[in-house]
């Protein structure tokens, strides 16, 4: 077994409350019919833990800060759980980064949820490319283009609303983008357990991370056996990653974000071997608890 899991605390589901969002605003001309009015349910579960409670912090928290203050690199790392909902964070994980391609997991899981509701469909046109292949390119290919599209469908107020009702309290998106690596965490968590999506639009999501176009960040530093859906991000001074994690009895949702402050990445083969060895932290040290 790869990991054995260690619980501290049990987590005690709320109810779920939906939020039904507003009619969606500045609707690009022949992409969406304007008397359709879309509503993203978002089914918010609180989870009843503390991410700074030191019971958190035993192993793999200090490991992760030793490994982020050697490097002059701003840093944070998110790892939840997905069956304890147990949290670990290091470095900025509460303080918001341009999120970049690790965002567009929240535009596909709105739009696959409007599918879920009946409200749009996969094989609907939108902008002339059919909506299944949209959301193929900007998750397989992150295809920025395919992402506009997407997000125009569903209206930016909408989004922000979807995030906002999901507990995302630090996404803010338009032109800016952000999101903290806990709040991206917690919308894989949410994913992983199934209270976003139907089985089938959730596999579909899944069959597009589980082959996305950069594998060599948390994925190749998870040991032989471990599926992971991923899907990352660069930006500017941006390299970030975001992954479900799986074996036949654990499974979690892990976050690195790191940004060096320039408005290029110049360093990507560094970025990307310090991105691998916090992973590799992650996996070590969660498979000797």
């Amino acid at each position: 077994m790869f990991w054995k899991q260690k619980s501290h605390e049990e987590i005690a589901a709320v109810a779920a409350l939906s939020i039904a969002l507003v009619a969606l605003i500045g609707v690009a001309s022949g992409m969406l019919p304007t008397a359709f009015k879309t509503e993203v349910h978002a089914q918010v579960v609180t989870n009843n833990y503390d991410s700074q409670n030191s019971s958190y912090n035993t192993e793999l928290t200090p490991a992760l800060e030793t490994a982020i203050q050697a490097r002059a690199i701003r840093t944070a790392v998110s790892v939840i759980d997905n069956h304890t909902g147990q949290v670990y964070n290091a470095g900025a994980y509460n303080q918001q980064f341009k999120a970049a391609s690790t965002i567009k997991t929240l535009t596909a899981i709105a739009y696959l949820q409007l599918v879920d509701q009946g409200k749009a469909t996969l094989d609907q046109s939108i902008g002339g490319v059919p909506a299944r292949e949209l959301l193929r390119a900007m998750m397989q290919d992150s295809d920025n283009t395919s992402w506009h599209t997407l997000n125009d469908y569903i209206g930016a107020s909408q989004l922000q609303q979807y995030a906002t009702g999901l507990g995302l309290s630090s996404y803010v998106g338009e032109d800016m983008n952000l999101l903290t690596s806990e709040d991206c965490a917690r919308l894989l968590e949410l994913l992983a357990n199934n209270k976003l999506l139907g089985v089938q639009s959730r596999e579909l999501l899944y069959s597009y991370m589980g082959t996305s176009n950069n594998r060599e960040l948390i994925t190749s530093s998870m040991p032989a056996g471990v599926t992971t859906y991923n899907k990352y991000g660069m930006l500017f001074g941006n390299l970030h990653d975001s992954a479900i994690v799986t074996t036949d009895d654990t499974s979690l949702s892990i976050v690195i974000y790191t940004d060096n402050g320039n408005v290029e990445l110049e360093d990507y083969a560094q970025r990307s071997d310090y991105i691998r060895s916090l992973a590799t932290i992650v996996a070590s040290k969660l498979a000797t608890n």
